[in-house]
């Protein structure tokens, strides 16, 4: 509970439950005043990370091993994973493992799956989280609104 300060972050969560009860989930995180370098870059390399997993959302994967990838792959890029980063979602806001990498729960076609990896830059208190709601379909996942992805400066 501390105040927003100048050259600050905040994380803005918007978790929706729809007339029919169905839940989506977008993450942003926000600037106050420009981001530096290492913000900025990171950014990017969440959406690359996201667009990584996006193409694993496809039937028949099983939601551990997709969380698993995703966190190998922030690794690779050197940042430090945080979970959760990622879940199902449907009449529940979490169906199926709340980013558990050992989930064994099986995506099936149309399976509504958010994916908000937290990346963190070195001091743990440090990181970028953003996400969105995918569906999941043949091709890898559909992104479920429109909004944009370009990082948020107030």
């Amino acid at each position: 509970n501390e105040p927003i300060k100048k050259d600050g972050l905040f994380v803005y969560s918007a978790e929706v439950a729809g007339r029919g009860g169905y839940w989506t989930q977008m993450v942003r995180t926000v600037c106050v005043g420009q981001p530096n370098d290492e913000l900025a870059k990171a950014h990017e390399e969440q959406l690359e990370t996201i667009e990584f997993t996006r193409k694993k959302l496809v039937p028949g994967t099983q939601l551990g091993d997709m969380l698993k990838a995703m966190f190998a792959h922030v690794e690779e890029k050197g940042y430090i994973p945080k979970l959760p980063f990622g879940h199902i979602v449907g009449v529940d806001l979490d169906e199926g493992g709340r980013g558990s990498l050992v989930s064994d729960f099986v995506l099936t076609k149309d399976s509504n799956v958010v994916l908000h990896p937290t990346m963190c830059l070195g001091d743990m208190d440090y990181s970028i989280f953003w996400g969105d709601s995918f569906l999941v379909k043949e091709g890898g996942g559909e992104r479920l609104n429109q909004a944009s992805t370009e990082l948020l400066v107030l």
